[in-house]
């Protein structure tokens, strides 16, 4: 009996469909990922110290100088009610000697970093900038937050690079 005989008498025919092959290659994909996973974790601080020099780093003695991307913010309106822009370039700076190990947690954290001194730079308004103490506070409250991000081993200092208001 030919194929077209047992299709016209209601037999059953073998239809070969993709789906079970789609189902075995997603789930080998999720083993995979699975496993690397696994991998990543257990070889953690050697891929980190890996993606270390997508970090702009300046080493000065013991300490070394983490540049934090430049931000353009719009400050908060003044009291006639304006809006002034700002551009910042600071870097953190690290002591090797206390902690190696911060500069590697640093590149993993440093997206939490950037978004908490963005926060900050919103709510500051023009006048915030205005004297050699408002400075302080400014820096002394970025080095407050990026700290509250990396822990005990965090930064010791920020350096303001440059800071221009329009």
């Amino acid at each position: 009996m030919s194929k077209k005989t047992d299709i016209a008498q209601g037999s059953r025919a073998r239809v070969r469909t993709p789906g079970k092959y789609i189902v075995l290659a997603v789930a080998a994909v999720g083993c995979a990922g699975v496993a690397g996973t696994s991998v990543i974790k257990q070889a953690g601080p050697v891929l980190a110290r890996a993606e270390l020099p997508s970090l702009t780093t300046k080493k000065v003695g013991r300490k070394t100088h983490v540049e934090l991307p430049d931000y353009l913010v719009d400050l908060s309106p003044d009291r006639r009610g304006r809006v002034a822009y700002l551009k910042l370039s600071a870097s953190l700076v690290f002591d090797d000697g206390k902690n190696p190990q911060s500069l590697i947690q640093f590149a993993d954290l440093e997206p939490f970093v950037s978004e908490r001194t963005v926060m900050l730079l919103r709510t500051l308004r023009p006048e915030d900038f205005q004297g050699s103490e408002k400075i302080s506070f400014l820096k002394a409250e970025m080095l407050r937050r990026a700290n509250l991000v990396l822990g005990v081993n965090g930064a010791e200092d920020v350096v303001i690079r440059s800071l221009v208001i329009q």
